[in-house]
């Protein structure tokens, strides 16, 4: 399962070390081999929460967004868990699609944007797909190829419309490492792949942690934020204003 947070740090990263200590104490008595479902995860670090927030003083108004995600088998799920003085506590769970989009933090505009860009993404790939394939070999494999192509734009324009505004003078912050996750699914395991943290010095990618051997992580080597390729504008005629 991941976590992903925004809000205060103070608070967020306390109830998140009590969430590490309380998934790690987690036994099986009987055992047996129980497999966490989403449902229990979510009602876990719900609990967690409250219980830290019931103890807070409130000063400074303290306001904690969780995302949660993980998978109940081969089935991608997400969870949101908020919590601010007004409102209190509150929690959602959802098994998460291909289409699904969920973020803390400021993110009206970046959802409206992104949102934006995903449809305009797939009316183009609705349009290739219902376009009759040629009878030219090879044709049904261009086709899928020029398909995976949007696929692969819309992963990069929501990437790109994203680190825009965390670069934004409007969306100043505390800074951080910026770094994706992926995740797929092969067989009964799920596989996660990391892209390489955009600050070197705070990679540890490249340091051995036994003296005269080779004990260390793999080498990422592809960085979050490769630019999308956007076509060109068409040139305008002589007489155009």
């Amino acid at each position: 399962m991941g976590l992903g947070f925004s809000g205060s740090c103070f608070e967020a990263l306390t109830v998140i070390a009590h969430i590490t200590q309380s998934l790690s104490a987690l036994v099986a008595p009987d055992g047996d081999e129980p497999i966490p479902t989403r449902d229990g995860l979510t009602n876990l670090i719900a609990k967690l929460c409250e219980g830290y927030f019931s103890q807070h003083s409130g000063d400074g108004d303290p306001l904690l967004l969780l995302l949660v995600f993980g998978f109940d088998g081969p089935k991608p799920w997400i969870g949101r868990i908020t919590w601010d003085k007004s409102q209190g506590l509150r929690s959602t769970v959802m098994w998460a699609t291909d289409d699904t989009l969920e973020t803390v933090g400021q993110d009206a505009l970046f959802q409206q944007r992104a949102d934006d860009l995903r449809k305009r993404i797939q009316k183009h790939r609705d349009r290739l797909f219902h376009k009759p394939v040629s009878s030219i070999p090879d044709a049904t494999f261009d086709r899928a190829l020029e398909l995976a192509r949007y696929e692969l734009a819309e992963r990069k324009s929501t990437e790109e419309e994203m680190l825009d505004q965390i670069e934004s003078e409007f969306f100043a912050g505390i800074g951080g490492v910026l770094q994706r996750l992926e995740l797929a699914v092969e067989g009964e395991r799920v596989v996660a792949g990391f892209t390489q943290d955009d600050r070197s010095y705070l990679d540890g990618a490249y340091y051995s942690v036994a003296p005269g051997a080779s004990l260390g992580p793999i080498a990422i080597v592809e960085k979050m934020g490769r630019k999308v390729r956007r076509p060109k504008a068409e040139p305008k005629p002589d007489n155009a204003t």
